[in-house]
């Protein structure tokens, strides 16, 4: 309010406005910085239902997915881009490389890539490191292809499924759906099935004799489950077109590191902006930009914000990270069991951690 004192005092001055003027614009300013705090709080009501609607809709068809999953998916989403070459191997992760061009990743598949007779691609490979919002982006696809308007319900639209490939005897639940070719077939987490672990080539092509005949399928998987980018998969082993077409090749995309926009339009979604925890979030990007950029670690910014201290140096916010990190660990149901207590087992686990670094 006292820099908008001073902009008018000096409009005055100048004699760009009259005293009336002035105090009639000051009048103004004043009442609309009153009025944005209730505004931003408004607009957090009308986000919070369309949100409940959404989550609604997802906990009623991903049964495989917690209502704490997705609530964590869909509550603070900042909209996934993509690019065509990985970010991991440039120098920084935050860089990435300057010929690859960030673009929205779900409007590519609602568009393109979903479009009947859009392209010829029907297998989708999406690689991104640990913490850059694999199952987040899954979820949230699954959740705006459900939510996309049908005008009048004419034409046919073909279903869609999301299965977490982690889960124990999922291709049984894979072949059980009965219209493979009207299903778009989204697959989680490869690099979490227990058997590509043990052989990733050959759980892989089980999994495609499974997928092969549903309408397109998008697979997502950690980029260093792969030994080096050579050995990603290539091809899919079918053809197209009855094998006119030659055969079937993945389409890869690489999920893109958080930049600049990405991180303030997260912060705004969790803080009100014009409240100390939010000057405070910001203040804890500033000192750790390379860590923000994972989805993953800035939803941990809550645990910053709630310290009752000033971070003036990196180290002090990765020791914050690690401390809470070894707090949830230490409350999972069958630690205390296992190692005695919760506290026996975070001085293990801290011990280990630091002689692992």
């Amino acid at each position: 309010m006292d820099e908008l004192v001073q902009i008018f005092e000096f409009l005055k001055t100048r004699g760009i406005v009259s005293d009336n003027l002035t105090g009639k614009l000051l009048f103004a300013g004043g009442l609309l910085l009153l009025l944005l705090p209730v505004l931003q709080a408004l607009w957090k009501i009308l986000q919070s239902l369309v949100l409940k609607y959404n989550q609604g809709v997802l906990n009623r068809n991903l049964t495989y997915f917690t209502p704490g999953e997705v609530d964590r998916a869909t509550r603070y989403y900042v909209p996934t881009q993509y690019e065509l070459i990985s970010s991991a191997e440039g120098d920084e992760a935050k860089h990435g490389y300057a010929a690859s061009p960030k673009r929205k990743l779900i409007p590519f598949f609602l568009k393109r890539a979903f479009k009947y007779d859009a392209d010829d691609n029907k297998f989708y490979l999406v690689l991104a490191d640990s913490g850059m919002g694999k199952t987040t982006f899954m979820v949230n696809l699954y959740l705006r292809y459900k939510n996309q308007w049908n005008f009048l319900g004419l034409g046919h639209r073909p279903d869609i499924k999301l299965f977490p490939l982690g889960r124990k005897d999922i291709l049984e639940d894979i072949k059980a759906v009965e219209n493979k070719a009207g299903t778009i077939l989204l697959l989680d987490a490869f690099d979490e099935d227990g058997e590509a672990v043990t052989d990733w080539q050959k759980r892989l092509n089980e999994i495609l004799a499974v997928a092969e005949r549903f309408k397109e399928v998008v697979i997502t998987c950690r980029t260093q489950f792969f030994p080096t980018e050579k050995e990603e998969p290539q091809r899919a082993g079918f053809f197209k077109h009855g094998g006119e077409g030659g055969e079937h090749s993945f389409q890869k995309l690489y999920l893109s590191v958080f930049d600049d926009k990405d991180v303030k339009r997260y912060l705004r979604k969790r803080f009100f902006r014009f409240l100390p925890r939010y000057r405070k979030a910001r203040q804890v990007v500033a000192k750790s930009p390379n860590l923000v950029v994972r989805p993953m670690l800035l939803s941990y910014i809550n645990d910053f914000v709630d310290e009752n201290r000033v971070f003036k140096y990196s180290y002090e916010i990765y020791e914050v990270l690690v401390n809470k990190w070894i707090e949830r660990e230490a409350k999972k149901e069958f630690i205390a069991k296992k190692y005695g207590s919760e506290k026996a087992y975070k001085e293990k686990l801290s011990r280990f951690s630091h002689a692992l670094a």
